[in-house]
């Protein structure tokens, strides 16, 4: 059976239930540390979970149970996690500020990246990239924040709800779980002055020990039943979380020093079971399985130093150890002990483990005890073990005949006398559940042990040894290559190591040396079905496994047995295809092979750029977007592919031809740009004059005079701090009219009313750019523009605009129709005319024409003064050459008006006369829409007139997604999917925001700020369509909608009978 579907088909289920095991021998155990507990959303890709779907030849198999998320995006969040407990140096625990902060991820980036090492290895070589977590105080200011260094997924997985039908899992995932643990780094703190002598701790114990942090996670009861879609939190699982203080000396894998397992040739030990229990059932069958009840259980041993006195601690982490029900409870498996194992019998450490209590999982599943001096000598060179009471009434209870047929140890041992308690239990039978071996050894890799390598490239990992947590030196380590034999045909020098036995240094440290030789193009499979008996598919390079064990020591010559030395986490090295392309590079010979197959395997893709086609490819935006994507490091989030297995020379071909994409030899194609209309009038006056509509929207009546007149006190409302106000009222305006539209665009169903789409996505890109160039006005005479503020942004539906602009228009969020482009989009854009505000006899500013020509006004009265030319680097510059406009950057009174005066020609209150107000080859965004309404495009006649008597413009109402009004989040159920997507994209809009405020306030990173922001909208396309594919629930056809609410709202379900 092929890799991907081991451990049951858990690796379908969980390609995401993670275990990165980076960073220390434990450390996340001892103190200081924190524990938080919470969801963890992680939207995996799956299409390319199937071979043959790499082929474009064949028709893709989408009904497939591998294939249950083809649109994930995926992605890995932390999703309403909090922390439970809090842990200072002394081990005092109480009402620490820490306890209720909240634990999140990625809050001024794009959301993290789950990446599968190739199709046949997934689940256990998987890995997270790109995520930066940080902890924010109740009062929303930030305790710390680190970034997640990448490493392995799935060290530990297990299924945690025992004795489940196989076929289940085909249909959920939630009965398995896992272990994640990895390294913080480049942690950045922040209010330590919060009173919080937990966060003082791990902030003074980080600084003394190299500045990271280690981070362990368990996650489970992650759900994927596709049946169950809409009445449950689709790919959503539940995590158990500690962070502490990260050392720099130890292991980069399986973190603690030492660990307990169950032995492998010998089954754990029967408990009390029930007629109704499943495992009751399981075990009675006609081929009896005995469950594994209890799973491995990392720990450490440490001293403390505090106030003068020393202690020593033992601390281990049971969250990924102890089974659950099918229910998701905690299945009872009777009183447990923590104990010492003699050669004679159990010496008990402290009182029952309470894993019973309420609130176990609060202090994330970590046992704490403080060791006597003779359990600590003990455990020295001693084995630490869990055992359960066996009383006479579990006696009775447990079907030892069972555990007789399957061959079934029964250790009775009792536990040791000791004087200093009378009631030392000697009477009482304990059985083992779980514990370390009896040799004491402990291997696992140092280093991360997943490599991407290219022909000739090698890669050094690192093996250590211990015993009861100490280092074993010079004992012999072999490495074996150990390829599932029904997975591809492998090349058998594909990948090979150096040496494949070392000797284990001083440190206990044995390393090994492996090299990639040529390995042909493409792979083929021995027993696939596709169409073929033996069939080989375009998939790049192959991938070799490596186990690795100890044979010998000089401390023990008895240890010969592999199954004595806990064996985790086989070296997976992807040896890449051997590549040597001839320049110039073009689309037919190059590109498109590569292209073509990831928008075959990753659709979600397509709302930003369709990969398989050239003229989509090469739109000037699309190609900066790509480059810019594909340039980033592999650990950003926003890196371009997600799945990270292209090798590095195929890489350098993509980026060079991003910067000249010839299609073939020897024809060079030119850019594809957008079909620009020519100048548009319908009739020669107002549209408020003509139609009832647009008039409604005005405060007052029209003045037919179309001059616009000076204000009646220039001095006073062109004061600086005024003239502030306004642009920052401008930096509003603008934004707020991007939501409806993109609102729209999103419902436009893919391959649908394409003419449609192409208008309103011009119009909302003009409206960033025209957001970005207010800024730079409002930065080029000292001040801060705002948008990461819930002042700043609007609540849909509005009534008006900010800046007093458009007062009586209701600005609503729908899906793409004629009527609310009419209503909504050609009210917004509408071309100026003055009105007069009765009550004051001023000029009112009701257009946003009219709104930009006060500002404008307001400049020309200050001219030059008011303007620093040193702010020049601190303002925006648009990252891509583009034909729909510029942004300026702002010295002086005349730059201003240029951007001005832009925004108003683009069409931002465009003359009722001119519908291209001074451009002759573009209309403006009134007349794009009306060119949507009247469904024909704008055209000059012979007469030298404007009609509607061009090409069509087709709208198909069934091409546009039925979504509901108004999203809001107050209005959307917890318990189904709709809140899960919507939720998702509340957060990548938040992101997007900060990322915005961080551009505006100069504090751009190293990648460009407006560039960064980009990313994270096109990654919200992505989340608004799948949306668009979520019904609301499983008893109405509409679809969910984006929620463009500042603070996400708890549902309330009162005043929503129009959205649920």
């Amino acid at each position: 059976m092929r890799r991907k579907l081991c451990f049951i088909n858990a690796a379908v289920s969980l390609l995401t239930l993670l275990s990165i095991y980076q960073g220390t021998l434990g450390s996340y155990l001892e103190l200081p540390r924190l524990s938080f507990i919470g969801k963890a959303r992680i939207d995996v890709n799956t299409r390319n979970n199937i071979n043959c779907n790499f082929d474009p030849n064949q028709h893709l198999n989408t009904n497939n149970d591998l294939d249950f998320n083809p649109n994930g995006t995926g992605e890995f969040s932390l999703f309403n996690c909090t922390v439970t407990s809090a842990y200072d140096i002394s081990g005092g625990i109480g009402n620490d500020p820490l306890i209720g902060a909240k634990v999140v991820n990625n809050i001024y980036q794009a959301f993290p990246k789950i990446v599968d090492l190739d199709v046949d290895f997934q689940l256990e070589k998987s890995g997270i990239y790109g995520m930066t977590l940080v902890v924010l105080l109740e009062n929303g200011k930030m305790a710390f924040q680190g970034t997640l260094q990448p490493n392995v997924l799935a060290q530990d997985v297990w299924i945690k709800s025992l004795c489940i039908d196989l076929s289940l899992i085909r249909n959920s995932s939630h009965y398995s779980s896992s272990k994640v643990v990895s390294i913080l780094s480049n942690v950045q703190w922040g209010n330590i002055s919060s009173g919080s002598t937990v966060l003082a701790d791990l902030k003074s114990t980080a600084e003394a020990n190299g500045g990271n942090l280690s981070i362990s996670m368990t996650l489970y009861y992650y759900t994927r039943n596709v049946a169950a879609y809409l009445n449950t939190n689709f790919t959503l699982a539940h995590v158990i979380g500690t962070i502490g203080v990260a050392k720099p000396t130890e292991s980069l894998n399986f973190p603690s020093s030492r660990i307990m397992s169950f032995e492998e040739d010998i089954p754990q030990m029967a408990v009390p079971l029930t007629e109704e229990d499943t495992c009751y059932k399981f075990i009675h069958s006609s081929t009896p399985q005995f469950p594994v009840w209890m799973n491995k259980a990392p720990f450490t041993i440490y001293d403390i130093t505090y106030k003068h006195s020393q202690q020593t601690w033992l601390s281990v982490d049971f969250s990924n150890s102890l089974p659950l029900t099918l229910q998701g409870g905690m299945r009872d498996l009777g009183t447990l002990y923590l104990a010492v194992r003699n050669q004679s019998c159990m010496q008990l450490i402290g009182g029952q483990m309470p894993y019973r209590k309420h609130g176990w999982n609060s202090k994330g599943g970590i046992v704490d005890h403080i060791l006597d001096p003779l359990t600590a000598t003990l455990l020295e060179n001693s084995p630490l073990v869990v055992v359960r009471v066996v009383t006479p009434v579990d006696d009775k209870k447990t079907d030892y005949d069972t555990a007789e047929r399957l061959n079934v140890m029964v250790a009775q041992l009792r536990a040791c006398s000791n004087p200093n308690n009378s009631n030392s239990m000697t009477h009482i039978i304990l059985q083992q559940m779980l514990g370390e071996v009896p040799t004491g050894l402990h291997i696992r890799t140092m280093d991360y042990y997943v490599g991407r390598l290219e022909y000739n490239q090698t890669m050094a990992v690192r093996i250590l040894l211990t015993k009861f947590g100490k280092p074993v030196h010079d004992v012999n380590v072999y490495v074996i290559h150990n390829n599932d034999t029904e997975s591809s045909v492998l090349p058998p020098d594909g990948v090979v190591p150096e040496s494949n036995q070392t000797l284990t240094d001083a440190n206990g440290i044995a390393t090994f040396i492996f090299r990639v030789n040529n390995i042909p193009f493409p792979r083929t499979y021995p027993n696939l079905q596709c169409n073929a008996s033996t069939y080989t598919l375009p998939i790049d390079g192959q991938v070799y496994i490596f186990s690795y064990y100890a044979d010998g020591t000089p401390l023990n010559r008895d240890i010969n047995n592999i199954s004595r030395v806990t064996m985790v986490n086989d070296i997976a090295i992807l040896g890449f295809s051997y590549y040597s392309p001839y320049p110039p590079y073009t689309w037919k010979k190059d590109i498109e092979p590569i292209f073509s197959q990831y928008e075959r395997l990753y659709p979600v893709m397509k709302p930003i750029v369709r990969l398989g086609s050239y003229k989509d490819v090469t739109l000037n935006h699309n190609l900066q977007l790509v480059y810019y994507a594909m340039s980033l490091d592999v650990n950003h989030p926003s890196y371009m592919p997600v799945t990270r297995d292209l090798s590095p020379t195929k890489k350098n071909v993509i980026l060079q031809w991003l910067q000249n994409p010839l299609y073939d030899l020897p024809i060079k194609m030119s850019f594809i740009r957008p079909i620009r209309c020519t100048s548009s009038a319908i009739e020669l006056q107002s549209p408020a004059d003509s139609d009832p509509h647009f008039s409604s929207i005005f405060k007052s009546g029209v003045i037919t005079n179309s001059i616009f007149r000076k204000l009646a006190s220039e001095a006073e409302d062109c004061a600086v701090d005024r003239l502030k106000e306004k642009l920052q009222k401008a930096v509003q305006l603008e934004f707020a009219t991007i939501p409806p539209y993109l609102t729209a665009l999103y419902t436009i169903k893919e391959g649908s009313n394409s003419e449609i789409h192409k208008l309103i996505r011009s119009v909302a890109m003009q409206e960033m750019m025209h957001m970005a160039q207010a800024a730079n006005i409002l930065i080029a005479i000292g001040g801060v523009p705002l948008i990461d503020s819930k002042d700043a942004v609007p609540s849909y539906p509005t009534v008006g605009l900010p800046g007093n602009v458009l007062p009586n228009l209701t600005v609503s969020l729908k899906k793409m129709s004629l009527q609310h482009v009419y209503e909504v989009f050609m009210g917004i854009e509408l071309p100026h005319n003055e009105t007069v505000d009765n009550s004051t006899g001023q000029i009112a500013e009701n257009t946003i024409g009219q709104f930009y020509k006060s500002i404008e006004q307001c400049i020309k009265f200050h001219g030059d003064g008011i303007f620093n030319k040193s702010t020049a680097n601190m303002q925006i510059e648009w990252p891509w050459p583009t034909k729909i406009g510029r942004v300026f950057t702002v010295t002086d009174a005349s730059s201003a008006i240029r951007g001005i005066d832009e925004i108003i020609e683009q069409g931002e209150g465009a003359s009722p006369h001119d519908p291209t107000q001074g451009d002759t080859s573009k209309l403006a965004h009134f007349y794009k829409f009306e060119e949507i309404v009247c469904q024909k495009h704008l055209v000059k006649t012979i007469h030298g007139n404007y009609a509607y008597d061009g090409a069509d413009i087709p709208f198909d109402e069934s091409g546009v997604w039925p979504m509901k009004d108004n999203p809001r989040s107050k209005c959307i159920p917890p318990d189904n999917n709709c809140y899960t997507e919507a939720r998702a994209f509340q957060d990548a809009f938040r992101a997007l925001l900060r990322k915005v405020q961080d551009v505006f306030s100069g504090n751009i990173d190293g990648d460009n700020g407006i560039m960064s922001s980009i990313t994270i909208m096109e990654s919200m396309a992505v989340h608004a369509r799948k949306l668009m594919w979520t019904k609301m629930n499983p008893h109405d056809e509409s679809s969910c909608g984006p929620v463009w609410d500042y603070d996400w709202q708890d549902y309330v379900g009162s005043n929503c009978d129009d959205y649920i």
